[in-house]
């Protein structure tokens, strides 16, 4: 990954979690010229392998500042929607392609998992969703 995908990758996690701040805050959520916030929304449908290191990217951004800073209820909160919302998306959609990172990413991380545990099993494959089950503990 370029440095300049790198940046564009940070930078669509910090818009994506100040936009989720700003809608769990009830604020108007409508996006400034050159923010990114809004990539998260329709990217794992379509573009799952743009979109899953910004998923990463939150995760990590959620750690820094809220975890790290003894904030964890924002953090659960922003964990949760990135959970129900862009994890979800990627779970339903594209799971088959994704479960071994799925997984993979669950078992090491507490976070990822966290989140993985606010996923909407409704339409996720059955192999997918043993999968993800095993690992989240929930049936």
């Amino acid at each position: 990954m370029s440095n300049r995908d790198t940046a564009d990758r940070k930078k669509m996690a910090r818009d994506w979690v100040n936009l989720t701040l700003r809608g769990l805050a009830g604020v108007n959520t409508d996006c400034p010229e050159g923010d990114m916030g809004y990539f998260l929304v329709n990217s794992p449908i379509q573009n799952p392998d743009d979109a899953w290191p910004v998923i990463l990217e939150v995760i990590r951004i959620c750690r820094s500042d809220f975890y790290s800073k003894g904030n964890s209820e924002i953090g659960d909160k922003v964990i949760s929607v990135l959970g129900a919302g862009p994890l979800e998306d990627v779970v339903v959609h594209h799971g088959d392609r994704f479960i071994d990172r799925i997984i993979d990413s669950a078992k090491s991380d507490a976070l990822f998992l966290r989140a993985l545990k606010s996923v909407w099993t409704d339409g996720v494959p059955d192999q997918v969703f043993s999968r993800i089950s095993h690992v989240t503990g929930t049936y």
